[in-house]
């Protein structure tokens, strides 16, 4: 099969392809002349897959242009998914978080969504993962949390700094207000910043994985270990032009 397979490639990227059908079917059929005989091959194109986090129904940038609220996201979705120009698949602990985050109306709109999607577990207890993978991720959160506790500690120092013995309780209280506001701020930071820290995050990557999908997170932990378990990946910005193409 190696002979026919390599001669297939070779014509397929030379002569491109052309399309049968713009309506359901999603056949195409490329004609190639290769050496002895003609051969004719019927391709199946796959419209892209698409593994969804919950932050794509919060992410406003001007530059993803899915909309300015949830309800124009979701309905957008919608839309494409309707006209099955593209496939979505989620976990179902992403699908807790978005509802845990909608109102009953908005909710009943991501119902609708969810008719046309693919809402799975990941198969955890098949899924393989290498031991250097697993080190890299204890190296990784043994640091984050050293840095914790320097954080910590930096904010206790502010604190003694800045207090004055003579302050009474309801004053003291009020200094200390800022300080941890400072502390969840830098400690978040320093912990949970350019990793996954979910057990929906690590759902999320698996059934990307699984699924052969491309992950969209707005999230930079979950991009960043989607790539280490070979995760495909697809720019936010990129996202949205793709979905608002598909509804042109």
């Amino acid at each position: 099969m190696d002979g026919p397979i390599l001669l297939y490639k070779q014509a397929f990227f030379k002569r491109g392809w052309s399309q049968l059908d713009k309506g359901n079917s999603r056949k195409f059929t490329a004609l190639f002349p290769i050496a002895s005989s003609e051969a004719v091959f019927l391709i199946e194109y796959k419209y892209m897959k698409y593994c969804l986090d919950t932050n794509i129904l919060f992410t406003f940038q001007k530059g993803v242009g899915l909309g300015e609220n949830p309800e124009q996201v979701i309905q957008k979705l919608i839309a494409v998914a309707s006209k099955k120009t593209a496939t979505f698949c989620l976990p179902q602990k992403i699908d807790e978080e978005v509802r845990a985050m909608l109102d009953k109306e908005l909710e009943k709109l991501w119902l609708e969504f969810l008719s046309h999607v693919a809402v799975k577990t990941p198969k955890i207890y098949t899924h393989s993962i290498s031991a250097g993978l697993l080190y890299e991720f204890v190296n990784d959160y043994r640091k984050r949390a050293y840095d914790g506790l320097k954080v910590a500690e930096d904010i206790v120092a502010q604190v003694a700094k800045n207090t004055k013995s003579t302050e009474n309780r309801v004053e003291f209280e009020k200094s200390l207000q800022p300080h941890k506001e400072s502390l969840r701020l830098r400690y978040r930071n320093a912990t949970r910043t350019g990793t996954i820290d979910s057990v929906a995050d690590l759902d999320l990557i698996l059934l990307s994985v699984e699924e052969d999908a491309a992950l969209v997170s707005a999230d930079e932990g979950v991009v960043v270990w989607g790539r280490k378990f070979g995760a495909k990946e697809i720019d936010l910005a990129v996202f949205g032009q793709k979905i608002r193409e598909a509804l042109l």
